[in-house]
Formats: structure tokens, C-alpha cells, sequence
């Protein structure tokens, strides 16, 4: 299971809808093994209170009702109270209690909060809270100091910035991407283009990897 965080849609997805999104970052990132589909993806956008909880292709229909069920019940809940690492914490319990073991034929998990093992997933959910959410006071801090800047053609604060891959990098040849500084008050964009190397045939194994189909849920707080 790999988690998530960005700060906004549009510095990242651009016009691509949420679940879309999370389908083509679960595959570039190859989430899960290769043979049984059982990869899950937390993505988490939390400018725009917007996350999806993807599935691997090994899982089957009963599970997105599990994956409804999970984002409704335990994981909304909590985001509407403001308590993000807790909702790190009970959102990862309840996917691996009622998605991940029983996928594996192992029933259910113990409570989190029992034992050795429920300890030791406390400490390592508190390792991931701490390190998503100095990534996403990085984020947010660029883009409050873009956001601050007068825009060269107009004067006006508000810029925005967005990354989009034009071309995607093969074997054979290089890709091409740009990142894009854009007004929304007079329309002024600025790129800034970038060259994405050839892949490499010695990288293609560590890529490797479970695929998704867009199964999972999503929701917004």
C-alpha cells in the first residue's frame, strides 16, 4: 500500500479527473505485485479536500464496495475534523483490515492500538504523517510565494504553475515536458520546457509491477 499527498489538482492532474489521475500515478509507480493485481493506492490532495483510494486489478467488484465503505465511513469522517495524521492512521488500519488481509485470505487484522505489531504500525504511520506533512508544507509554501508574485504582464498576485509531460519519454527516444507559469486575471503564461531522458533498458525490471483499472472510491470532505 503506498500513500500519497499533493497539494492541489491543478498543479498536478491538470484537467484529468481525480480517479484518472490516481489510475495512471498507481501504474507509472507499478503499485503492488505484478501477478496478483493486490497494490493499493492512497492518494490524497488536500488544497482541494479530495482524495481516491485505488485498487490493484486482482481485486474484485466486492472490494470496491469495501473501498466505498472505508473512504465514507473512516477516512471523510476524520478529514472533516481537521486531524490529518489521524485520518493517515485510521484510513491505512481500516484498508488493510477490510481490503488487504482478507485479499490474502488472513481475516482481519488486530486493532492497531494491541500488541507489538499494532505499535509498531502506530510508529511507522507516525514516521509517514510526519514526513507527508513536511512535503506538503514545501508545496504549499512555493506556491503561496508563486501566488504572491505580480504577474509580469498585468501587476496582479495569483500566479499559478502546472506541470504537464508533452511527450512521453521511450527507448528510443527522448520525451518533453514543461512546466507552465500561468495569470489567471489577464491570461499570461510563461513555459519553461524540460527534456525527459530516454528509458533505459537495464531500468525496465525495477518498473515492474502491479497495474490498476480505476476500481476504488473517491471522495470529498
Amino acid at each position: 500500500m503506498t500513500i500519497a499527498t499533493l497539494s492541489s489538482v491543478q498543479f498536478y492532474a491538470n484537467d484529468t479527473e481525480v480517479a484518472d489521475y490516481t489510475t495512471q500515478l498507481f501504474n507509472y509507480w507499478c503499485v503492488g505485485d505484478p501477478d496478483e493485481g493486490d497494490g493499493i493506492l492512497m492518494l490524497i490532495f488536500l488544497d482541494d479536500n479530495e482524495l481516491r483510494l485505488e485498487l490493484g486489478t486482482g481485486y474484485g467488484d466486492s472490494y470496491t464496495a469495501e473501498a466505498r465503505d472505508v473512504v465514507n465511513d473512516v477516512i471523510l469522517p476524520v478529514f472533516r475534523d481537521g486531524d490529518f495524521s489521524k485520518e493517515i492512521e485510521a484510513g491505512t488500519t481500516a484498508t488493510i483490515d477490510t481490503i488487504a488481509l482478507p485479499f490474502k485470505g488472513m481475516g482481519t487484522a488486530a486493532p492497531a492500538t494491541s500488541g507489538k505489531g499494532g505499535n509498531a504500525l502506530w510508529y511507522i504511520l507516525g514516521g509517514i504523517g510526519a514526513a507527508i506533512a513536511g512535503l506538503v508544507g514545501l508545496n504549499r509554501r512555493r506556491a503561496a510565494k508563486l501566488a504572491a508574485t505580480p504577474c509580469p504582464s498585468c501587476g496582479n498576485t495569483g500566479l499559478t504553475k502546472a506541470y504537464t509531460v508533452l511527450t512521453e519519454a521511450t527507448l528510443e527516444a527522448e520525451g518533453s515536458a514543461e512546466t507552465r507559469t500561468t495569470c489567471p486575471h489577464c491570461g499570461w503564461s510563461e513555459a519553461e520546457p524540460r527534456t525527459l531522458s530516454k528509458l533505459k533498458p537495464d531500468e525496465k525490471p525495477e518498473f515492474s509491477g502491479g497495474k490498476a483499472d480505476g476500481k476504488g472510491a473517491s471522495g470529498k470532505w
